[in-house]
């Protein structure tokens, strides 16, 4: 029988590894979203029509649980409308928009390495807003995955090279940096899960008016796609799973493991959605780095991980929050 004293530590554990499986399925789901997209383009979808798909699904599944959560408190919604709105726009429209274009051109693994290095770029970028020289760790880290990227990049070939594709993968990174900082902003008596429902709504309608423009193209397919290497396999079958496992899935599990794990724990452990892209990448689409690309790969998710560990060292602003 467990004695009461050792029962917390016991149920903390439980807790922890709980969380910890919660966000490493999360990142499984993250991971998907690269390949699936790139599935549905080859029968003729467009990145706004995916977005749309993605953030519209996303958020019908997610509007019940969300006004649940909300029971009627309007004002709070009303109250957070600016965050509620740079959530919208920065963390769907801007960052995916930008994403999943650099995916029509680059494979995942390349997007995905180029955006994740948003921690970093952060980093730099108050630096030179605040003047102040960051820590040698966050330093070491920041020169890592610098020195990592030429590699994942691999410009040794330069005919393969598409300088658009990059500059939109950076694009997505600017925008994820975004992401991360609205994120961060309190929203006091707003759960999480509206929060998001709010944002993929403004997300999803803002691109849509944007195709229906011009200034997006826009275009559907609804012939059989290939899924590694399966032949024949029907269109809305990748989407059903880029909608309920990819979007709602990867938010509410993440959602959840943060609560369990605390927001240090998650921002190591949000790595892992890199490598579930590489590896879905492999196994659904086929795209294998070269071995440069790799040593790349490597440097770059070293020197996030420094980065990372050392911004999470500082104990974060104490801000009240209802939990989701």
């Amino acid at each position: 029988m467990t004695s009461p004293a050792t029962a917390p530590i016991g149920q903390d554990r439980r807790r922890f590894g709980t969380g910890v499986a919660l966000m490493l399925t999360a990142s499984l789901a993250w991971g998907l979203v690269g390949p699936l997209a790139k599935t549905l383009y080859e029968v003729g979808w467009t990145p706004a029509a995916v977005i749309v798909l993605r953030t519209g699904g996303a958020a019908l599944i997610l509007l019940i649980p969300a006004l649940l959560s909300l029971r009627g408190r309007w004002r709070s919604l009303i109250a957070n409308w600016p965050i509620v709105l740079a959530y919208g726009l920065i963390a769907v429209a801007a960052c995916q928009s930008v994403m999943f274009m650099a995916l029509e051109r680059l494979a995942v693994g390349t997007t995905m390495l180029i955006m994740y290095t948003a921690p970093v770029f952060i980093v730099l970028a108050l630096w030179v807003i605040n003047r102040r020289r960051p820590a040698t760790t966050v330093l070491i880290g920041s020169a890592l995955t610098l020195a990592g990227l030429p590699l994942a990049l691999n410009l040794t070939d330069f005919g393969r090279i598409d300088p658009v594709g990059i500059v939109l993968a950076i694009g997505a990174m600017v925008a994820l940096a975004g992401y991360f900082l609205v994120s961060e902003r309190p929203t006091p008596g707003l759960p999480q899960v509206v929060l998001i429902c709010a944002g993929l709504i403004i997300g999803g309608l803002t691109v849509g008016l944007m195709a229906l423009t011009g200034l997006l193209p826009w275009s559907i397919g609804f012939s059989t796609v290939t899924v590694a290497g399966i032949t024949g396999v029907p269109w809305y079958v990748p989407a059903a799973v880029l909608v309920v496992f990819a979007t709602v899935g990867a938010y509410l599990l993440s959602l959840r493991g943060i609560t369990l794990v605390g927001a240090r724990a998650a921002a190591f452990l949000a790595l892992c959605d890199v490598i579930a892209s590489l590896g879905f990448a492999w196994l659904l689409l086929g795209e294998t780095p070269a071995p440069i690309q790799g040593a790349g790969g490597v440097l770059i998710l070293a020197g996030i991980l420094l980065v990372q560990w050392r911004r999470t060292q500082a104990p974060p602003p104490i801000v009240e929050r209802e939990p989701a």
